[in-house]
């Protein structure tokens, strides 16, 4: 969001548009941990009820603000025109963290819709996680 919001600096409006979907995902977000129940039986932390629709909402959620923020991203920076090879770098960049976040994401969200049991519902939430985690941090620094 940072970087989208750096490239719109000037647009009051989609700035507060940006505030306002942030906040929606983080809402999102807390509502979903919110439901997530743990229970130590055996010695054993098992997660026995998590509210699929909200984390299925929370995962859609993401994917389309992902999806909007390469959107605003590459229309202002078609609004400036340049060769440079920053501007061509972040287009790239924007691309591969969508690609490879919707892969991740996709993957749980059809385990969540699918609804095995609570083990298979979050199998993936931590790779998906690592992965978000380091395609944010480290594809900027490129």
């Amino acid at each position: 969001m940072i970087r989208t919001w750096l490239i719109w600096k000037t647009n009051f409006l989609l700035r507060l548009l940006l505030v306002l979907l942030s906040l929606g995902h983080w809402a999102l977000l807390t509502l979903f941990l919110a439901t997530a129940r743990a229970s130590v039986i055996n010695g054993v932390c098992t997660i026995y009820l998590v509210n699929v629709a909200y984390a299925s909402a929370g995962v859609i959620y993401g994917i389309l603000y992902d999806l909007v923020l390469l959107v605003f991203t590459i229309i202002g920076l078609l609004r400036m025109p340049s060769s440079s090879t920053l501007w061509k770098t972040l287009i790239k960049q924007g691309v591969i963290y969508f690609i490879l976040n919707l892969v991740a994401n996709v993957i749980i969200l059809v385990l969540d819709r699918l609804n095995f049991n609570p083990i298979m519902n979050g199998i993936f939430a931590t790779p998906a996680a690592c992965i978000w985690s380091g395609l944010s941090l480290r594809l900027p620094v490129l």
